[in-house]
């Protein structure tokens, strides 16, 4: 029995991990449906709910942060765990990004024209839409079905996250922020390049030997007079 109970402890901690992901992930939105319903009732003024809203757009660009570290950790370390989050990391991002979008257009009544004429006459909201925009089919074929599927085209498909990358940035750039995201995002994606990783995964391997022939030498005994 001790043994059963001793094999199942990888995937528990996996389990538990991931339960803990998603909890952590799905905080924004509570708080958002929070503001919303203390607002509904009367409970809280209207500019705390425009401000927790307005704050999304930082959750999913911290989200997709993490989607794009989470290949440079695989190959960096040889972990296999980190590229499990990327779907979610993914889905996440969109439902986040969406959000953000919908309250920039509850200040046109929602109304889908004027909405799209401020899009298109500002550089900072148009950047920022087509990056929202390029992450819908992303977000929509991030299922065994679309990869079934599509096939090969899924992965050419999903080279549109790099697209994804530059909008955010352009986005940020022109809200004069952006500059050390984006030396970041260039760092993870220059990982990537086929050179610099098949380097880092030579440099693992011989770290990982050193280490392991480290752990077995012999230990020589000092016989001190």
């Amino acid at each position: 029995m001790e043994l059963s109970r001793t094999s199942n402890q990888p995937t528990d901690i996996s389990n538990t991990l991931r339960t803990v992901f998603h909890a952590v992930a799905l905080i924004p939105l509570i708080i958002v449906m929070l503001a919303a319903a203390g607002t509904t009732f009367g409970l809280l003024p209207g500019g705390v709910f425009l401000g927790v809203t307005s704050s999304l757009a930082n959750v999913s660009t911290w989200t997709f942060s993490l989607l794009l570290a989470c290949m440079p950790l695989h190959i960096v370390t040889g972990w296999r765990w980190p590229l499990e989050y990327k779907r979610p990391l993914g889905l996440y991002t969109f439902l986040y990004a969406v959000m953000h979008y919908f309250v920039f257009t509850s200040a046109f009544g929602f109304a889908v024209g004027p909405a799209a004429a401020a899009t298109v006459s500002s550089f900072m909201l148009f950047s920022g839409f087509v990056g929202l925009a390029l992450m819908a089919p992303l977000a929509l074929t991030s299922n065994r079905f679309s990869m079934r599927k599509l096939g090969r085209n899924w992965k050419r498909l999903h080279y549109l996250t790099y697209a994804v990358a530059i909008f955010i940035i352009l986005h940020l750039f022109a809200l004069g922020q952006g500059f050390a995201l984006a030396i970041f995002y260039t760092m993870l994606l220059a990982v990537r390049i086929p050179v610099v990783r098949k380097q880092i995964v030579k440099w693992r391997k011989q770290v990982i030997g050193w280490w392991q022939s480290v752990q077995t030498a012999p230990v020589t005994e000092v016989n001190h007079a």
